[in-house]
């Protein structure tokens, strides 16, 4: 609206509260009753990394090797990427393919998501956590490449659609 001022943000409260006890005061309430809503709050996560390289380590799962990831990727050890996909639902099938080019130091993860459609499709949402073992690498700079592709799936379990791209991304680590 033109020529109109936008009150503060405490006077719009200060307004809010005086409303709430009138509407309270005419229905027969008190002022307790008319109260705006308790303060809540918010906690703000960083965004997890999509890929993460870490050791193999026989005491955890996946997703303690992914949430622990963070230090140095150490040469000659057994490793594993760790790639965060999209949500999906429990009867989704993800399958992965995982070549090692030593020369040119490049890992490439190929991923097929097959996505049901239908029914199935509204069932229990997850969020994905594909483990591919990469094993020991030589010390020096390394870089994963993922691709994913979707294939929408139908109740017979045929692919129903065109063939989509999913994630596309890369990652490069040092391994010393």
């Amino acid at each position: 609206m033109e020529g109109m001022i936008r009150p503060s943000p405490a006077r719009a409260r200060a307004a809010l509260t005086a409303l709430l006890c009138c509407v309270a005061m005419v229905t027969g309430g008190t002022r307790a009753e008319a109260a705006p809503c308790a303060a809540t709050s918010v906690t703000r996560v960083p965004v997890e990394p999509r890929i993460v390289v870490t050791e193999v380590t026989s005491a955890t799962t996946p997703l303690a090797r992914y949430r622990g990831a963070g230090h140095a990727v150490p040469a000659g050890r057994a490793l594993v990427a760790i790639v965060r996909l999209d949500p999906a639902s429990s009867a989704d099938q993800i399958d992965a393919c995982t070549t090692i080019d030593t020369k040119r130091r490049v890992i490439e993860i190929r991923i097929t998501n097959r996505r049901w459609v239908g029914p199935l499709s509204a069932n229990v949402i997850e969020t994905p956590y594909l483990e591919a073992t990469i094993g020991a690498l030589s010390s020096g700079r390394w870089i994963v490449h993922v691709r994913e592709d979707i294939v929408p799936v139908d109740g017979s379990g045929w692919a129903s659609g065109k063939r989509t791209a999913g994630l596309r991304t890369s990652y490069s680590f040092d391994a010393r």
